[in-house]
C-alpha cells in the first residue's frame, strides 16, 4: 500500500543498523542530511519514522526529521498546525517556481486543522534557518466552518501562514507560495515581545498573497489582513512578491537596534501590492535601527465598502532615514480620500528620502503632517525630502500637501525638502503649506503643470519659499513674459495675498501683484530692499506707503492700466524712504494714482524716481512735496485734474535737486505751488524743469515763492491763468519772499501763451523779488535772471519783472535774448524795477521792433515798458537764426575765374536799422583784374528820389571801389530797416594771382547824421587763373610723317582738381602736330598728358603747367593689332594670319589691324614692328626714339 513502511526482517533491519553505525564512528565527518517525504495519500497510521518512509503529513515529517533536514512535500491537501522547530528546508510540489511568474503543478494546500481567525497560524516556526517554499497556504479549510467571510467570500479559518513569534530566530525564507484567506497578515516575523532582539537574514520572496483580512467585527481582527507584517527588530527582506486584494501590504514596526546581519535584509523591493487601505506602513523605526529601502514597489488601490481612506506608503516614527525610491503608487480606483506618500512623526534627523516613481490618481501626492498619519501628535513632526517623483493627483486634488495640523497641540515642525526631478501634473492644487510650523525649505526644479486652482498656496503660514527655480506650466520665473508671471501670481498665494503669509518667491529680486492679490502695499510689504514689485492692471483701492529701497513697476498710467484709487482722503501714494544714490533710485512707474486728498507725497526722502506716473482728479494735490526731499526725478508723469494744485510743497518744505522732465502738469487750480514761510528758512533750489506743459490751470501754470538754481527748458505754458476774475492770473508767477540770496533762474527755448489773459495784472511770465510793503522786513532779492529763445504769444502782458507798482530793487542781471513775443494784449515786456534789464536780439512781432513811445515810436511789434535795452532786435522773423545786428559783407559764387573772364562781387548789407545812406569802399588788385562797379541797390533803388556824389559813384580806379548814397528828404522818404544788396563790382581777369577783396571806409548813417552801428565781414578772397597752350609732335613708329592717321592726346588735371575737364584733341595727319588749351593756378598746376592710338601703346608724362609748353614730343611704339594695349602673341598670330594680304584686311578683333605701318598691305614691315614690342604693354614714357621700357612679363 502506498505511504506504507516495507517489511524487513530482523537481519536486514540488524544489518542496516550495523552499517549505520559503523558509518557514524567511523566517518561522522560524511553524514548528510536526509529528505524526507510527505504524502497526504497516506493511511492515518503511516509510519513516519526514517527518511525513507513516506509521512502522511508535515508535522510529523518536521517531528521526525533533523535540523537541517528537507522535507518534501507531495500535491494534496493537508489540514495542520504547525510547528516548525528545527532548521528545515520544507519544500512544495512546486519549489522554486513563482506563483506569479511560473508554471506551477499540482499545489500541496496547506490548512488550518482549527478554526481559530484570530489567533490560528498554520507555520508557526520556532527555528532558525527555516525555508518553506512552493505551497498553497490558505486560511480557509473547507472543513470547518469559522463563521468569518473574507472578501472574496471565503471562511477564514486562521489568522496567519508563517509566524515568527520567538525570539532569535534568524534566516527565515518563506518563497515561491501561495497564500490566501487569512485575517491578519500571510507573514508575521514579529519576535516574542516588543523588546525582542534583533535577527536578521529573513526573506519574503516571490510568493503570491491574496484575499486577505475580514471586515467582521465579530471575527477580534477586523481591518486586518495584510501581506507581510515585520516587528521588533526582525530583519528582512521583502522581494518580488505579488499581493491582491489585501489591506495592508506591508508594515513594518518597533526596530530600534541594528541590523546584526548585512543590508541585503532591510528592503521592501519589487512587489505589486493590490490593497484597501495602504501599499506600505513603514513605522516605529526608533533609537538605532538600521534604515530600510522600500523601492521599486507597484501600489494600486482596490476599492472597499468598508474603507474611508487609502494611502500607498504611510512613513511613520522614524527616527533613521529610510529611502523610497522609485515606487509606483496608484490610488484611481477608489473614491475614498487617498494619499500617495504621507510622511508623520519622523525625526528631523533623519528625514525620509522619497526618490523617483510616481504617484497618481490620489487626492494627495505627497503628505507631511504632525497628526493625520497617525490620528495622534506626532512628536517629531514629519520630515523628508523628495526627488525625480511623478505625481499626478485627482482633479480635485493636491500634488504636495505639508500640514502643521490644527488638530496637533504640540505642533512640532513639518518640513519638506523638495530636490530635483519633482512634478505636480494637474490636480487641483500644485503645493499646499499649512499653517505655523510646516515649511518647504528648498523647492529646486520643482514642476507644477496643469492645476486648476492654485500652483502653490500658503495656508496660515508665515514661511518664506524661494520658488525660483520651480517651472509652472513650463516656465519659471525667469523665463516667463511679465503677463505669464501675472498669471502665475494668480495661482500662487502668499504674502502678497495676505500679510500674514510666507513670500513665495518665483522670480529672484521681484514681486507680482494683481488685482486678485489685490494689494499693491501687500507686495511692498512682501519685497525685500532692492526688490521690483510688478503690479499689473487693474484697480487697487487702497493706501500705498513706499517705505524701502526697491522699484515699482505698474502696466500703465491710463484708466485702463494701474491704477491706486482712493475715497478722496488721505495721500495715494506715500514715499517714506530713500534710494541709494542717483544711479540707484526708488523707482516708480506707469502707474496711475486718482480719488485721493494727495495723490502722491513725499518728505524727508531722497533719490527718488517717477516715471509715467499719473496723480489726477485728487481733492488736494496731485503731488505733495515734504520738507527734506532731495534728488526727486521725474520722468513722463502727469499731475493734471487736480482740484487744487497739481504738485506742491508746503511753506516748510526744503526741497532740493529735483528734476521734471517730459511732464504734464495740466487742468488744476493751480499747476505748481511752491510757498514760502515768512521766516525764509525752507527753500526750493537746484531745480530743472524741461520738456513739460503747464497748460489750462485756473489761476497759475506755475506759482514759486522760494527758488534758487533753476532752469525751465523747452517748457510749454498755454492758456494758463484763464480766470479773468482772479486779478493775478499768470502763466508762470515766480514771487520769491523772504530770503536774499535767490539766484540763477533761466528760462530756455519755453513757450508761455494765451495765458493771464483778461485779468488786472495778467501776465504770461513774471518774476520777482519781493521787497516791497510787508515784504520789506525781510526782502528778497533774485540775482541772475536769463530767458533765451522760445515763444511768449498771446498773453495779456509777455513778460513782467517787479511787482506792479511797488518799484521793486530786482531781479538784477536779467536778460532776455532770442524769444519770439508776439501778440501779446498790453506788453511783450515790463520792467517794475529800478534795473536796466538787457532784452535786446528779440522777435517782438514785426521786423520794426518793439513798440516804446519814447525810443522807437515807429516799432508796430509788441510793445516794451520800462528801463529796458532792447536794441538791436531780431528782423526776419521768430524762429530766425541771426538777429539784427547789422553786418556789411563782400559776397560772389564763383572767386575762382581765368584771365579774360568775368564773375560778380555783390555788396550786402544785412538786419539794416533807420537806414538811411552809406557809404564804403572795396579793394581789388588791378595787376590781375580789371573792375566796373554798379548800384544794384534793393533798398534805394525802388524808392528814389536819392543823391550819389560824384566821385564815389561806383566809380572803379586804382584799385578801389568807392560807392556813397543817401536819400534826399521828402515827405514821402523814411528811413529803411531790413537787408538788402547795395552795390556789386564786375571783376574781369588780366592776369593770374590771388588777392583779397577788402571793404574799408564804411559809415552808415540814419536820417539825423548819426552813425548807425554795424559790422564788416572779413575779406573776400579771388583768384585769377591762367591759360597754357600745350604743343607738339606725336611720330608713329614704322611710319612717315605723311601717314600719321590721327590719334588723340588728352590733358587730365591732378588731384586736386580745380577746374572743368578738357577735352582731348586729335594729333593730324600729316604730321603728328597737336595744340591743347587748359587753365591752370597761380603757381602752377599739375596734369597728366597722354598720347593714344588705336595700334600703338600709349605714352603718357606728368607734367606742371605754368606757361606755354612746346616741343613736347614722343614716339609711339607699335604692334597692337587687337588693341588692348599689350603686344602678345595674339597680336603677331592675327598679323601672321593676315600676311600678304591687302586691302580688306581682318580688323584682327575690336578696333584692330594687322597692317600697323597703314601702307595697306601686312607684310614683314608689320611683323617686325610687333615681334620688336613683343610683351610690351601699357603706357610707356613720354620721350623722343627712346626704346619703350614697360613690359609685362617680370
Amino acid at each position: 500500500m502506498q505511504g506504507t513502511p516495507k517489511v524487513r526482517s530482523i537481519r536486514t533491519t540488524v544489518m542496516i543498523a550495523v552499517v549505520i553505525l559503523a558509518a557514524l564512528v567511523l566517518a561522522p565527518s560524511i553524514l548528510a542530511a536526509d529528505t524526507w517525504t510527505v504524502d497526504a495519500a497516506q493511511p492515518d497510521n503511516a509510519q513516519c519514522v526514517s527518511p525513507t518512509f513516506l509521512c502522511k503529513d508535515i508535522q510529523a515529517a518536521i517531528n521526525a526529521a533533523a535540523a537541517g533536514d528537507t522535507i518534501n512535500v507531495l500535491p494534496g491537501t493537508y489540514a495542520e498546525d504547525i510547528t516548525v522547530d528545527k532548521s528545515l528546508d520544507i519544500r512544495g510540489p512546486n519549489y522554486g517556481i513563482s506563483p506569479n511568474t511560473g508554471i506551477r503543478g499540482v499545489e500541496a494546500v496547506v490548512v488550518p486543522a482549527t478554526a481559530a481567525i484570530d489567533s490560528g497560524e498554520i507555520f508557526h516556526v520556532e527555528a532558525s534557518d527555516v525555508s518553506i517554499d512552493g505551497f498553497t497556504i490558505d486560511g480557509d479549510n473547507t472543513a470547518l466552518a469559522s463563521g468569518y467571510s473574507s472578501t472574496n467570500g471565503a471562511d477564514i479559518d486562521a489568522a496567519e501562514a508563517v509566524t515568527v513569534y520567538v525570539d532569535n530566530i534568524n534566516n527565515l525564507n518563506v518563497s515561491n507560495n501561495i497564500i490566501q484567506n487569512l485575517s491578519y497578515f500571510g507573514v508575521t516575523i514579529f519576535g516574542a515581545t516588543y523588546a525582542a532582539p534583533a535577527t536578521t537574514g529573513h526573506l519574503v520572496d516571490d510568493n503570491l498573497i491574496k484575499d486577505m483580512g475580514t471586515y467582521d467585527p465579530g471575527s477580534a481582527l477586523a481591518f486586518w489582513g495584510g501581506g507581510v507584517l515585520l516587528y521588533n527588530g526582525q530583519y528582512a527582506a521583502v522581494t518580488n512578491n505579488v499581493m491582491q486584494n489585501v489591506r495592508i501590504g506591508v508594515q513594518t514596526g518597533n526596530f530600534h537596534s541594528p541590523n546584526p546581519g548585512t543590508a541585503t535584509y532591510q528592503v521592501i523591493d519589487n512587489n505589486t501590492m493590490q490593497v484597501r487601505r495602504r501599499g506600505i506602513f513603514h513605522n516605529l523605526q526608533t533609537g538605532a535601527p538600521s534604515p530600510y529601502t522600500l523601492s521599486n514597489n507597484d501600489i494600486t488601490a482596490l476599492a472597499d465598502a468598508n474603507e474611508t481612506v487609502w494611502d500607498g506608503i504611510l512613513l511613520a516614527s522614524l527616527a533613521v532615514a529610510s529611502t523610497s525610491t522609485n515606487n509606483t503608487i496608484d490610488g484611481s480606483a477608489v473614491s475614498n480620500p487617498s494619499e500617495g506618500y504621507e510622511v508623520w512623526n519622523v525625526d528631523s534627523i533623519a528625514p525620509a528620502a522619497i526618490s523617483g516613481g510616481s504617484v497618481s490618481g490620489v487626492d494627495i501626492g505627497l503628505f507631511l503632517n504632525n497628526y493625520e498619519g497617525y490620528s495622534s501628535d506626532a512628536g517629531d513632526g514629519a520630515h523628508a525630502s523628495v526627488s525625480g517623483l511623478s505625481i499626478t493627483p485627482k482633479a480635485t486634488g493636491i500634488g504636495i500637501r505639508v500640514l502643521d495640523s490644527p488638530s496637533s497641540t504640540t505642533h512640532a515642525n513639518v518640513q519638506l525638502a523638495i530636490g530635483s526631478g519633482v512634478a505636480v501634473n494637474g490636480g487641483a492644487n500644485g503645493m499646499t503649506v499649512e499653517n505655523t510650523n510646516a515649511s518647504v525649505t528648498s523647492t529646486s526644479d520643482l514642476a507644477l503643470n496643469g492645476q486648476t486652482g492654485n500652483y502653490i498656496e500658503l495656508v496660515n503660514n508665515a514661511v518664506d519659499i524661494d520658488a525660483t527655480g520651480v517651472s509652472f506650466d513650463g516656465q519659471t520665473g525667469a523665463t516667463a513674459t511679465l503677463a505669464q508671471n501675472f498669471a502665475i501670481e494668480d495661482k500662487v498665494v502668499h504674502k502678497v495675498d495676505n500679510n500674514s503669509l510666507g513670500l513665495v518667491r518665483v522670480k529672484a529680486n521681484e514681486i507680482f501683484v494683481t488685482t486678485s492679490s489685490g494689494s499693491i502695499q501687500r507686495g511692498i510689504n512682501a519685497a525685500t530692499t532692492g526688490n521690483m514689485v510688478n503690479v499689473s492692471a487693474g484697480t487697487f483701492n487702497e493706501n500705498v506707503v513706499v517705505n524701502k529701497y526697491l522699484t515699482m513697476q505698474g502696466a500703465g498710467s491710463t484708466a485702463s492700466d494701474t491704477v491706486v484709487n482712493g475715497a478722496g482722503s488721505g495721500a495715494g501714494l506715500s514715499i517714506t524712504a530713500s534710494g541709494l544714490s542717483s544711479a540707484n533710485r526708488i523707482a516708480i512707474s506707469d502707474l496711475q494714482v486718482t480719488n485721493f486728498a494727495n495723490g502722491i507725497q513725499t518728505g524727508g526722502v531722497s533719490y527718488i524716481g517717477l516715471d509715467n506716473v499719473v496723480s489726477t482728479a485728487n481733492t488736494s494735490h496731485g503731488l505733495e512735496l515734504g520738507n527734506g526731499t532731495t534728488d526727486l526725478l521725474l520722468t513722463n508723469c502727469e499731475f493734471s485734474y487736480n482740484t487744487s494744485v497739481g504738485i506742491r510743497a508746503g511753506t516748510a518744505a526744503t526741497i532740493s535737486d529735483f528734476e521734471m522732465d517730459g511732464c504734464a502738469v495740466d487742468y488744476n487750480n493751480i499747476g505748481m505751488y511752491i510757498a514760502q514761510t515768512g521766516s525764509g528758512t525752507s527753500n526750493f533750489s537746484d531745480v530743472l524743469i524741461q520738456n513739460s506743459t503747464f497748460n489750462e490751470n485756473k489761476q497759475k501754470g506755475i506759482y514759486i515763492e522760494k527758488l534758487h538754481n533753476a532752469t525751465f527748458d523747452t517748457v510749454v505754458v498755454d492758456h494758463s491763468g484763464w480766470d479773468a476774475s482772479y486779478d493775478f492770473s499768470a502763466g508762470v508767477d515766480i514771487n520769491l519772499k523772504y530770503r536774499s540770496d535767490y539766484a540763477n533762474i533761466s528760462f530756455v527755448d519755453s513757450m508761455i501763451t494765451d495765458s493771464g489773459v483778461g485779468a488786472l495784472y495778467g501776465v504770461g511770465l513774471t518774476i520777482k523779488a519781493r521787497d516791497d510793503g510787508s515784504y520789506s522786513g525781510n526782502p528778497a532779492s533774485l540775482d541772475t535772471v536769463s530767458i533765451t529763445g522760445g515763444i511768449i504769444d498771446g498773453n495779456e502782458v509777455g513778460v513782467r519783472f517787479g511787482e506792479p507798482g511797488k518799484n521793486n530793487l530786482g531781479p538784477t542781471n536779467v536778460t532776455v535774448s532770442n524769444v519770439c513775443f508776439s501778440n501779446n494784449v498790453i506788453a511783450g515786456l515790463i520792467n517794475e524795477t529800478q534795473v536796466t534789464d538787457n532784452v535786446a536780439t528779440n522777435w517782438w512781432g514785426d521786423a520794426s521792433g518793439p513798440y516804446n513811445a519814447t525810443t522807437n515810436p515807429g516799432g508796430t511789434g509788441d510793445a516794451v515798458y520800462g528801463d529796458v535795452t532792447y536794441n538791436p532786435w531780431i528782423v526776419d522773423g521768430c524762429g530766425g537764426s541771426t538777429t539784427n545786428e547789422t553786418i556789411l559783407s563782400a559776397n560772389t559764387s564763383d572767386p575762382l575765374f581765368c584771365t579774360g573772364e568775368s564773375t560778380t562781387v555783390t555788396i550786402d548789407l544785412a538786419y539794416a536799422v533807420d537806414l538811411y545812406g552809406y557809404e564804403f569802399q572795396i579793394s581789388y588788385n588791378d595787376s590781375m583784374a580789371s573792375a566796373v562797379g554798379a548800384f544794384v541797390n534793393t533798398f534805394f533803388d525802388t524808392t528814389p528820389p536819392v543823391s550819389i556824389p560824384p566821385a564815389w559813384n561806383a566809380v572803379c580806379s586804382a584799385g578801389i571801389c568807392r560807392f556813397a548814397v543817401s536819400h534826399i528828404s521828402t515827405s514821402s522818404q523814411q528811413s529803411v530797416t531790413g537787408s538788402g544788396q547795395l552795390a556789386e563790382v564786375t571783376l574781369t581777369g588780366v592776369a593770374p594771382g590771388t588777392f583779397n577783396m577788402v571793404i574799408s571806409g564804411d559809415t552808415l548813417s540814419d536820417i539825423d547824421g548819426n552813425a548807425l552801428s554795424h559790422a564788416v565781414a572779413g575779406p573776400l578772397p579771388i583768384t585769377v587763373c591762367g591759360y597754357a597752350n600745350i604743343s607738339g609732335f606725336i611720330t608713329m613708329q614704322g611710319r612717315p610723317g605723311n601717314i600719321v592717321n590721327p590719334g588723340t592726346v588728352t590733358m587730365i588735371e591732378q588731384a586736386p582738381t580745380s577746374f572743368t575737364p578738357v577735352a582731348p584733341v586729335a594729333f593730324t595727319p600729316a604730321n603728328g602736330a597737336y595744340s591743347i588749351m587748359v587753365p591752370y593756378l597761380p603757381g602752377g598746376s599739375s596734369y597728366k598728358i597722354l598720347a593714344e592710338h588705336g595700334l600703338y601703346l600709349d605714352n603718357e608724362d606728368i607734367i606742371t603747367v605754368s606757361a606755354n609748353l612746346s616741343n613736347k614730343d614722343t614716339r609711339l611704339w607699335g604692334g597692337d593689332a587687337n588693341n588692348d594695349d599689350d603686344v602678345t602673341i595674339l597680336d603677331l598670330s592675327c598679323i601672321g594670319g593676315d600676311f600678304g594680304s591687302a586691302p580688306p584686311i581682318s580688323t584682327c578683333g575690336g578696333t584692330g589691324s594687322p597692317d600697323i605701318n597703314a601702307d595697306n598691305k601686312v607684310n614683314i614691315q608689320d611683323l617686325s614692328i610687333a615681334g620688336g614690342n613683343y610683351d610690351k604693354c601699357g603706357a610707356q614714357p613720354w620721350a623722343w626714339n627712346v626704346a619703350a621700357p614697360n613690359y609685362c612679363s617680370p
